[in-house]
This record gives structure tokens, sequence and C-alpha cells, in this order.
């Protein structure tokens, strides 16, 4: 799972990792079958999500970065992050949705 530098240090980036900024924090989405399978669910398929994320989807492209970070049913994100995540993508142009299609891909 990826978490903010905190140190100063670069975030680590492996192969099919997407790195991300929300607000001023760095993140890297990281591929997982966990996540897939469970966005694909969601949403009729990987697909039709990014025809979602496409559209600026609040909800799809939330859920995209959430499972990114490794959150899902046992680990909860920080209660402020969905809307960090809001904030950053419709306040900014830092290219979010953009990168969560990349991560899809």
């Amino acid at each position: 799972m990826s978490e903010p530098a905190g140190d100063g240090g670069p975030v680590r980036i492996g192969a099919g990792d997407v790195p991300i900024k929300i607000g001023t924090e760095d993140f890297v989405l990281v591929p997982s079958f966990n996540a897939a399978k469970t966005l694909s669910a969601r949403y009729g398929g990987l697909n039709a999500l990014v025809e979602r994320v496409g559209k600026l989807d609040i909800d799809a492209i939330t859920d995209v970065v959430l499972l990114g970070l490794g959150y899902g049913q046992t680990r909860r994100p920080p209660p402020d992050l969905p809307e960090r995540i809001w904030r950053t993508w419709f306040t900014d142009e830092s290219g979010l949705a953009a990168r969560c299609v990349d991560y899809l891909y």
C-alpha cells in the first residue's frame, strides 16, 4: 500500500504503479487483484469504469483512488481523504482523472 513519503524522501514506484498528488501530498496507486476485482464488480467491468471516470464521476474517481491506495473492507482511509480527493481533481489541474485511467490500463 502506498503512503505519502512523509520523510521528504521519494515515493517508491514499481511496475504498473501510478504516482498521484492529493493536495500537496504524493501517493502511488498500486495495482492489485483485489482492487481490479472490486472495481470491476462495482461498475460492471473496467471499461464501464473508465467511461465513468472520463465523465468525471465523483464516486468512480474516489473509488479508484481509495482502492488503488489499498483502502477497502479492512483498511479504512482517513475520514477527510475522499473530500481531499474531490478537492484535488475539482479545483486544480492535477490530472487526477487521467491518472485514474492510467491506473486502470
